[in-house]
């Protein structure tokens, strides 16, 4: 036998006012319909190693970086480790270790030294909008200079080894592209000044700067960049067009991406 059940005015009247005061009161709760139900609610996925061209996490973050160089006077490997502060702001430590086919000391062209050097990097974000950062970056330490080859430079006479001071000025654009890749551009203005064993400009180099980066991970952003411009320095001895190509790979920790600007 078949029965149906029917709701008259005033039944069906209490069914809806129970059922409006079940959907006031799961809000307040932290739950949904869909929780209600048992049902999974849908999840957003942030895209992968956006970093750049955002504010970042509220929290400071340690961020690692490795490259190898090559120039037409050389290689060498490159290691800074930042920290990166609320805002973009990053203070950190820099140190390269070089083989040169040819360098110059005391205004002395010398073939075959090594190299090494220390430095202090300020990086600050200048404009934010969107996936672009435009940032303003400063290095400053010492570079020691060794002569390996053994030849003593023109004449038997150049020095054995040199101490400069070293500064540089740049100023980096940062673009976000799709979800993985890093696109930036420049310019860097380099100064160093010998102080031992003379006192004089021993190098000043314009250089500008392209290249990419990808995220292959939201910690690990590999990066391939190339330079090229113009240096001068001891009264014009080692005026000189530059060449330079990198690879390397970076190491952020903590939440918010890859695609540091650096």
């Amino acid at each position: 036998m078949l029965v149906r059940h029917t709701f008259d005015g005033p039944r069906r009247g209490r069914l809806l006012r129970l059922l409006a005061f079940l959907s006031a009161l799961l809000p307040p709760l932290g739950l949904h319909a869909t929780e209600a139900t048992g049902a999974s609610p849908p999840q957003e996925v942030a895209p992968r190693g956006v970093d750049s061209g955002d504010p970042g996490p509220a929290e400071a973050r340690l961020v690692l970086g490795s490259r190898l160089v090559g120039k037409d006077t050389g290689g060498g490997l490159e290691l800074d480790g930042r920290v990166r502060l609320a805002g973009g702001a990053q203070l950190g430590a820099a140190a390269s270790f070089w083989a040169l086919e040819r360098a110059y000391m005391g205004g002395q062209t010398v073939k075959g030294a090594s190299g090494a050097s220390g430095a202090a990097v300020f990086l600050m974000p200048l404009v934010t909008h969107g996936p672009l950062e435009l940032d303003l970056r400063l290095k400053t330490g010492f570079l020691a200079l060794q002569d390996i080859g053994g030849d003593g430079g023109r004449g038997g006479d150049a020095p054995a080894s040199a101490l400069r001071h070293i500064d540089e000025l740049s100023m980096m654009a940062h673009v976000a592209l799709g979800e993985a890749w890093l696109l930036r551009a420049g310019a860097t203005v380099g100064f160093e000044l010998e102080l031992d064993p003379t006192t004089e400009l021993a190098d000043l180099a314009q250089v500008l700067t392209a290249g990419a980066g990808y995220a292959v991970s939201e910690h690990v952003l590999l990066t391939l960049d190339a330079g090229a411009g113009g240096s001068f320095g001891f009264n014009g001895d080692n005026g000189k067009f530059m060449l330079e190509g990198s690879f390397g790979a970076r190491f952020a920790f903590g939440q918010g991406g890859s695609r540091v600007a650096h």
